[in-house]
């Protein structure tokens, strides 16, 4: 909270690279970020759909931001960080190459950032930080909806086989010791 005579708080971003290209998300939108755990294959995920994994308990998807961007690809390490959001009510990560600062902007927000000038609009706004200009994602814009239902899809087969590991019933059985 800011009192009358104090400055607003600078808004700060995750700066993270994909591919050498400089992308940054919201400090507030990124709840961590985590080492390369094991990512588990569901069966008929697209490649955008790095895998799954289960932290917490929780099963969360992981998606190469550089295939859904369609930029260079390269293969996860030990080393290859994931920013764990919230998307859509659940966990998502974002695998991505390297996470650089949080940091407020470099500079002043670009002007010339048009509102249709990304796929989905998910490019919020950028800045310049030497040569380089930092694009700034919308969280909420980074999936269209039609492959926001298909993420909720997959989500939902990998935390069936979580409960069927756990020993927990499907959602769908009835429940147990009523008339037939």
């Amino acid at each position: 909270m800011t009192t009358s005579g104090s400055p607003a708080a600078e808004p700060r971003y995750a700066v993270f690279s994909v591919a050498d290209r400089r992308l940054a998300l919201p400090s507030g939108a990124v709840r961590r970020v985590l080492p390369m755990p094991r990512l588990e294959r569901l069966p008929g995920q697209p490649p955008v759909l790095a895998g799954v994994a289960v932290l917490g308990g929780e099963a969360v998807p992981v998606l190469s931001l550089g295939t859904l961007f369609g930029l260079a690809v390269r293969e996860p390490g030990v080393y290859t960080p994931l920013l764990l959001i919230t998307h859509e009510g659940g966990s998502l990560a974002l695998l991505v190459d390297a996470v650089l600062a949080v940091r407020p902007a470099d500079g002043p927000m670009l002007e010339d950032v048009e509102e249709g000038g990304s796929f989905n609009g998910c490019i919020a706004g950028a800045w310049r930080r030497g040569a380089e200009t930092v694009f700034l994602l919308d969280p909420a814009r980074l999936l269209t909806k039609a492959e926001e239902e298909r993420l909720a899809g997959f989500r939902a087969v990998a935390e069936e086989r979580l409960r069927a590991w756990r020993g927990e019933p499907a959602y769908d059985e009835p429940a147990q010791g009523g008339a037939a």
